[in-house]
């Protein structure tokens, strides 16, 4: 395997790994934004619900999203080269579980509250976010394809909790007062 600058690098591929309970009951305890991924166009729009995606620099601006290599939405995807993450809003577990669901794909999107931006993927108006994306990279990896997108659009709501993936649970961010028992050095600063 070449690195970057053309040097050769040995991976060492014989390392053992955790076994998938392990390795999911320890990443459910951080906690992730839920997101709804979709694809395609018109009739032959899908979507998958996760957790596995991931910012990249944004210079330029990307994702990286890891699904399922037998999701439909990934054929979609690759058709179209273009997909939507559109992260839900604390009171949007109905849409997760829909999109969790294999089966009939355009019934998910019957609820609707879809639209389209620039590569004309499906885009949740209701969502708290929305990123619209055109593939750049899709690579394997065991069961699953991780999929990079260059952001061409976005958009968000200045309100709202994001929905969030809790040990296999949905839960919502509860605020808490940072400055509360650490001392007057670290109170916030008065706003006007």
């Amino acid at each position: 395997m070449a690195a970057p600058g053309g040097t050769d690098v040995e991976l060492d591929t014989s390392r053992r790994t955790v076994d998938a309970a392990t390795f999911r009951g320890t990443l459910g305890n951080l906690g992730a934004a839920v997101a709804v991924v979709t694809s395609g166009q018109g009739e032959a729009r899908d979507g998958l619900t996760l957790t596995a995606l991931c910012p990249l620099p944004a210079d330029p601006p990307g994702i990286l999203v890891c699904i399922e290599r037998d999701a439909g939405v990934r054929a979609a995807l690759v058709g179209t080269k273009s997909f939507a993450v559109n992260y839900l809003l604390a009171g949007q577990a109905a849409i997760a579980r829909a999109f969790a669901c294999r089966g009939d794909a355009a019934a998910r999107f019957a609820p609707g509250g879809w639209t389209t931006l620039t590569t004309g993927a499906p885009v949740f108006v209701n969502s708290l976010a929305s990123l619209d994306c055109e593939l750049t990279d899709l690579r394997e990896h065991g069961t699953h394809s991780v999929v990079t997108g260059s952001i061409v659009n976005a958009v968000r709501r200045s309100e709202g909790e994001p929905l969030i993936d809790f040990r296999g649970q949905f839960a919502r961010l509860v605020p808490f007062d940072l400055s509360a028992g650490l001392g007057e050095k670290f109170k916030p600063a008065e706003s006007n």
